[in-house]
């Protein structure tokens, strides 16, 4: 960051010669892109870079963050500029003449230029409703809303946020942040509908509603209320909800005043070719402020493609922009969301198919068209998210034993081609965001990146979503980024019950008393037959305790803890039915019925002593075999446990019996 200012200010003070070789209107994460990708590529050219705001550079995308906390201004800052690149912060160009090829910026100064490129971006779309110009009505767009909204969290007591959107949602679970009563009001009938379809809508729904979120879908806002400030918002069913806070996540608008008052083609946004120009030969347009094809992109990888292509295409590169499949992947308020390709109710085609996989915890639907995957949409955690979605993205072929795998276990590739990121085509893409694919991080690393930040400040990649952060700490060889603070106690948990248990098998049984004179202190725990229906009994609690992990998993409702957590108590209470065990029996195993359910005991304390140990030390394995493994553990642990139920319930009516 002290860099950064650094170059602001050598720049800005700089003797002003006001020409550009390349001007670049808008320093957004498309507007920066493409002059860092120009500036490579022409170190010759001089770039100058027309910021509206008087802040440095930062990742617009992670404003949410900003908003609850979860990140500092610092972790915004976009990184330092290239020499070539003048930066102008707070001066936004409000006038171009294409005529004398100049623009004229906020401060009156005239700048000449042989290019222009137009990244201006969008503004929030508010609808015309009674009341917004209230005091207390808001919107989030920039660092200055997030800033105003932050101020207002302090003292606001119940905040209304119009549009269950994604960025409606994160502003009303960062609203949460000080325990502020939130309404979110979606006209849809489930939140995100561009991207999600009804089941995983709903998911969606229940899950903002489980974190006290007061949510109203298939509703509007008619009017907002109050005498000089916000009071009251009435909804379109006439119910009046009291609030001191509005604010619209209700879509954007593009930027397109510049062009239209130049003369610029324009519709919904500024028109462009293939080429990202526009009606005038010596001006650009990209982001989300250019129409192409009709369409207008409302996310930041469509328009990181259009700034590559733009920045050839200056150059008079033979580069050509198709269009963009639209994605999604990432952390929606906690929860998993990928959304990418044809997805949409409006999106549908020909003969394209729905395969659909779901449980509890998770939903996969996957659009086939013609044998090729065309779209995805999952809701929950799914370790093969960011391979599906490359595979929309370059519209790969489905083969039939894969869709059969999809519908037995709800993963497309076998766990070890899922894994083994280094081994996958140089062409796949790894960060969707960027659009940087495996070959681009591999070249990274043979120059001397070899570490996640090594990789995210050579290539850019994580630097937006940060959903692929995963997948370079594989690449590069570190494993998981943080392992679990749990991962030591459950690993000695793990390793005392396998040595107990070791103990118990390979050493002679603890003795009886030979004879009346000669007692031991523990003998009675065997022969009273009180001591050992405490003891059986006990350990029956404490069988039915280590069943709740299964409820946990897999009832999607009770969420209470962090499932590492669950996993520890698991041992915990594993060991402790270890030590019971050898209370009841002494380590003899008996005969007949008794034999046969020490012996299933005993394989299923091991089976689970040796999965938890697996788990503990996962994150020391590659992903692929880490996985593999510990899927095996786990279904050894379950196989020899489902004799264990039928085998105790006949021997408790064998001793009461008989």
């Amino acid at each position: 960051m002290a860099a950064l200012a650094e170059h602001v200010a050598r720049t800005a003070a700089a003797p002003a010669t006001r020409h550009a070789d390349v001007a670049v209107i808008g320093a957004g994460p498309v507007g920066i892109a493409f002059a860092r990708r120009l500036a490579k590529r022409a170190p010759s050219l001089a770039i100058s870079l027309f910021s509206g705001e008087s802040v440095l550079p930062y990742d617009r995308v992670r404003l949410s963050g900003y908003l609850a906390g979860a990140v500092t201004l610092g972790d915004l800052t976009d990184g330092t500029l290239p020499d070539n690149v003048t930066l102008l912060p707070g001066r936004w160009v409000t006038e171009i003449d294409r005529r004398l090829h100049s623009v004229t910026d906020a401060g009156g100064a005239h700048w000449t230029y042989n290019m222009l490129v137009l990244a201006t971006g969008s503004r929030p779309y508010v609808p015309a409703i009674p009341g917004r110009e209230l005091s207390g009505v808001f919107t989030f767009r920039d660092l200055a809303d997030a800033e105003r909204l932050a101020a207002r969290r302090t003292r606001a007591r119940r905040v209304v946020v119009v549009g269950a959107g994604l960025l409606g949602i994160e502003t009303a679970r960062a609203m949460q942040r000080l325990h502020t009563e939130v309404c979110l009001v979606e006209h849809s009938p489930w939140p995100m509908m561009a991207q999600l379809d009804e089941d995983s809508g709903a998911r969606l729904a229940a899950y903002l509603r489980s974190l006290g979120m007061d949510l109203r879908l298939s509703e509007a806002v008619e009017e907002i209320g109050g005498r000089g400030r916000v009071e009251w918002v009435r909804l379109r069913d006439g119910r009046v909800v009291e609030t001191d806070t509005v604010v619209f996540s209700t879509g954007i608008r593009p930027n397109v005043d510049l062009a239209h008052n130049a003369g610029l083609s324009v519709g919904r946004g500024v028109r462009v070719d293939d080429r990202m120009c526009t009606s005038d030969p010596h001006i650009w347009a990209i982001g989300e402020c250019a129409e192409h094809d009709g369409k207008i992109y409302g996310l930041v990888a469509p328009g990181l493609d259009q700034a590559a292509v733009a920045a050839e295409t200056v150059l008079r590169g033979e580069a050509r922009y198709r269009g963009s499949v639209p994605g999604t992947q990432l952390k929606v308020v906690g929860e998993s969301v990928l959304s990418a390709g044809r997805v949409a109710a409006d999106a549908a085609i020909g003969l394209a198919r729905d395969v659909v996989w779901k449980n509890d915890q998770s939903y996969r639907r996957l659009v086939i068209h013609r044998d090729r995957l065309v779209g995805v949409i999952a809701y929950g955690p799914w370790e093969q998210g960011a391979r599906i979605h490359a595979a929309v993205l370059r519209n790969r072929r489905v083969w039939p034993w894969q869709l059969w795998r999809f519908r037995r276990t709800g993963d497309l590739y076998a766990s070890a081609q899922s894994a083994a990121v280094a081994r996958w085509p140089a062409a796949s893409v790894v960060c969707n965001c960027r659009n940087i694919c495996r070959g681009e991080l591999s070249a990274a690393m043979r120059a001397g990146y070899t570490t996640v930040d090594g990789l995210r400040k050579a290539t850019g990649a994580s630097n937006v979503c940060g959903s692929c952060r995963p997948l370079l700490a594989e690449l590069v060889g570190q494993g998981q980024l943080a392992p679990a603070e749990r991962h030591a106690a459950q690993g000695a948990l793990a390793l005392t019950a396998l040595i107990l248990l070791a103990l118990a098998v390979f050493l002679p049984a603890l003795p009886f008393a030979q004879s009346a004179q000669h007692a031991v202190p523990w003998d009675e725990i065997w022969r009273d037959g009180l001591w050992r229906q405490l003891s059986g009994y006990t350990l029956l609690a404490l069988g039915v305790g280590l069943s709740a992990i299964v409820v946990r998993k897999r009832v999607r409702r009770l969420s209470l803890g962090a499932f590492a957590g669950w996993r520890v108590w698991h041992a915990v209470l594993g060991l402790c039915v270890l030590a019971v065990f050898a209370a009841h029996t002494g380590f003899r195993f008996g005969e007949n019925l008794n034999r046969w359910l020490a012996t299933a005991f005993a394989l299923a304390l091991f089976a689970g002593a040796v999965a938890a140990l697996v788990i503990a030390t996962e994150h020391r394995l590659p992903r692929g075999q880490a996985t593999t493994l510990r899927r095996s553990a786990v279904w050894l642990h379950l196989l020899v446990l489902w004799p264990v139920p039928v085998l105790l319930a006949a021997h408790i009516v064998k001793a009461y019996y008989f």
